[in-house]
C-alpha cells in the first residue's frame, strides 16, 4: 500500500512532480486542471461549460449573450472564441458571465443597466474582463443583477438594484451599478442565489441571507417588508443548497426540501391556497434531495439517485413531463420522463428559468427541455416547446469514464498524465488503485471531487505493490481520477474501481 501523506505534503509532491497547479481555497486546494462541467440558462440563451474550460452557448444573441462577435441566433452551441481557462459561468436576462481559473471574471452581452460590471452601459459582443475584481469563486445573476463570491468568503454586486435586489443598503427603481460594489453585511459566504428581485446567501456555517423584495415573504425573516441589506432567514440552518424565483427554497444536508413565500411553489398548494408562507416550511411528499431550482413559477428538485421531480406552471412545457398548456399546471411534484415514458434519470445537475431547464447526465450530455422560441433547447431548430427532455448533443466530459467494477490498462507516454471520470451509481465507499502490468512502475494517484478540490493521493514510491485510495462516494455525483508516473516517468499499469 502507498503511503498517505497531509495535505500540506500533497501539495508538495504534486508541485515537485507538476502533475497540477493548485489555487488555495480557505482550507481547501482546488486543481485548476479538474474542472467541473456546468450549464447556465438565460431568458432565452443557454451557456455550458466543457471540461477543457472553454464554453458553449446558444439561443437568443440580441444583444451579443452567444459571445461570438455576432448578434445572430444560433439554434445549436457554439463555442465562445478567445475564451478558456473558464471554471464557472452564469446567465442572465441578455448577458453571460464567465469566471476564469486565475480568479478574474468576464461578461458580455447586454448592458443597459450597467449589469456587465465595466464602467459603462454599453453592450459587448464579445467577452471583456471585469476591471478590479479578483479572487471569485463563484458568480450568479438573475435579470440584471449579478453577485460574485469572492475566495476570501465576502460578496460584491452590481447592475440593476430595484427593489433592493443587490443588498447594498440604498433602493431606487433607476439605480444602476455599473461596477462591483461590496456587500458589507455578509461575510463567510460560499454561495449566492439570485432570481426576480430577491436575492439568498448561503453561508459556510449552514445558515442564509436574504434581501430584496418581500411581497410574498421570500426572504424569510417572519414579514413582508422590503430588506435592503441582508437579514438572517428564520428558522433555518444545516443548508447546503439554495434557490430562489417568485418563491425561495432551500435543501437541508438531510436532504429535506425548505420553502417559503409564494405558496403555490411549496409543493402542498391544496392545503396552503393563497396564504404566503413567511418563514421556511418543510415541503411533503419530497425526499433525499441534492439540489433544487426556482427560477419563477415552478420548480425542479434533484434527487440524490438521479431523477428529478417538478410541479408548478407548465405553459412551455418546463416541468418535463410531456404535457403542454396554459392551464395545465401541477402544484405537486411530477417526475420528467424521456418520449418513450421512461424516467429521465442519472442527471448529475440541473439549471432551470421560468421557460425553460438544463440537465448534465452522468455521461456528460446536455439536455433541454421548455421554450424554443430563439432556438435555446440546442437541437438544431427554432420555435415551438419541448415538452420532453431533449439533447443538446454536447459532451461536456472529454475524459473516458471509468465503471465501477471495471479495470483498465494504461499505457502512458513519460511527461503525461491519464484522467478517467467516475460517478458512482450509489452511496458508499470504493477503493481505486493502481497495479503492475507487466513490469514494476511507480505510480501517482489523485482523485478529485466535482468542483476540483483534491480529495485523495497516493503513490507507491519505494513501495513493491500499488497506489490506492479508499474513497466515500455519493450516488451521481462526478470524480475525477488521475494517474501519472512518479516524477512524470512513462509507465505501464493497471487501473481498477471496486
Amino acid at each position: 500500500m502507498g503511503k498517505k501523506v497531509s495535505i500540506f505534503g500533497k501539495l508538495a509532491l504534486l508541485s515537485m512532480l507538476g502533475v497540477s497547479s493548485f489555487i488555495l481555497d480557505g482550507s481547501q486546494a482546488r486543481a485548476a486542471s479538474s474542472i467541473a462541467p456546468s450549464v447556465a440558462v438565460g431568458a432565452s440563451h443557454s451557456l455550458a461549460l466543457k471540461d477543457d474550460g472553454t464554453v458553449w452557448a446558444w439561443g437568443n444573441n440580441d444583444f451579443g449573450q452567444l459571445g461570438n462577435g455576432t448578434t445572430k441566433d444560433s439554434p445549436v452551441p457554439i463555442q465562445v472564441p478567445n475564451l478558456d481557462s473558464v471554471v464557472k459561468i452564469t446567465a442572465g436576462y441578455g448577458s453571460s458571465y464567465a469566471v476564469k481559473s486565475d480568479g478574474t471574471v468576464w461578461s458580455w452581452g447586454m448592458n443597459n443597466y450597467g449589469q456587465l460590471g465595466d464602467g459603462t452601459l454599453v453592450k459587448k459582443i464579445t467577452p471583456v474582463p471585469i476591471p478590479n475584481l479578483t479572487g471569485v469563486i463563484d458568480i450568479t445573476v438573475s435579470h440584471s443583477s449579478v453577485f460574485a463570491v469572492k475566495n476570501d468568503g465576502t460578496v460584491y454586486a452590481w447592475g440593476q438594484n430595484s427593489n433592493a435586489a443587490l443588498g447594498i443598503g440604498i433602493d431606487g427603481p433607476n439605480d444602476k451599478r455599473p461596477m462591483p460594489v461590496k456587500i458589507k453585511e455578509l461575510s463567510n459566504i460560499k454561495d449566492v442565489e439570485t432570481g426576480g428581485y430577491s436575492t439568498l446567501a448561503l453561508s459556510n456555517d449552514g445558515t442564509v441571507w436574504a434581501w430584496g423584495s418581500n411581497q410574498s415573504g421570500q426572504v424569510g425573516d417572519g414579514t413582508i417588508e422590503k430588506r435592503l441589506s441582508p437579514v438572517k432567514v428564520q428558522n433555518l440552518d444545516s443548508v447546503k443548497a439554495i434557490s430562489v424565483g417568485q418563491g425561495s427554497m432551500a435543501v437541508k444536508e438531510d436532504g429535506s426540501l425548505w420553502s417559503w413565500g409564494r405558496c403555490d411553489l411549496s409543493g402542498f398548494y391544496a392545503t396552503c391556497k393563497a396564504v404566503n408562507m413567511r418563514v421556511p416550511v418543510k415541503v411533503p411528499d419530497v425526499d433525499e434531495i441534492k439540489d433544487i431550482a426556482t427560477p419563477g413559477s415552478n420548480a425542479i428538485a434533484l434527487r440524490k439517485d438521479g431523477t428529478l421531480r417538478s410541479w408548478g406552471y407548465n405553459h412551455s412545457g418546463q416541468l418535463g413531463i410531456g404535457i403542454l398548456g396554459t392551464s395545465i399546471n401541477f402544484y405537486s411534484p411530477q417526475t420528467p420522463i424521456f418520449p418513450t415514458m421512461e424516467t429521465f434519470d442519472k442527471v448529475m445537475s440541473i439549471e432551470a428559468n421560468d421557460h425553460h431547464v438544463l440537465a448534465i447526465r452522468n455521461d456528460g450530455t446536455v439536455w433541454a427541455w421548455g421554450n424554443n422560441s430563439s432556438g435555446q433547447i440546442g437541437e438544431g431548430t427554432i420555435g415551438g416547446k419541448k415538452p420532453y427532455p431533449t439533447s443538446t448533443g454536447l459532451q461536456l466530459i472529454s475524459n473516458d469514464q471509468l465503471q465501477l467494477g471495471q479495470t483498465v490498462q494504461l499505457d502512458i507516454p513519460n511527461g503525461t498524465t491519464k484522467s478517467y471520470t467516475f460517478v458512482s451509481p450509489k452511496d458508499g465507499t470504493v477503493t481505486i488503485s493502481t497495479g503492475f502490468l507487466d513490469m514494476k512502475a511507480d505510480t501517482i494517484l489523485n482523485v478529485y471531487d466535482s468542483s476540483g478540490t483534491l480529495l485523495e493521493t497516493n503513490d507507491d514510491y519505494n513501495n513493491s505493490t500499488y497506489s490506492s485510495v479508499l474513497l466515500n462516494v455519493t450516488a451521481n455525483t462526478r470524480y475525477t481520477i488521475e494517474v501519472s508516473g512518479f516524477q512524470k516517468a512513462g509507465v505501464r499499469c493497471i487501473l481498477k474501481i471496486e
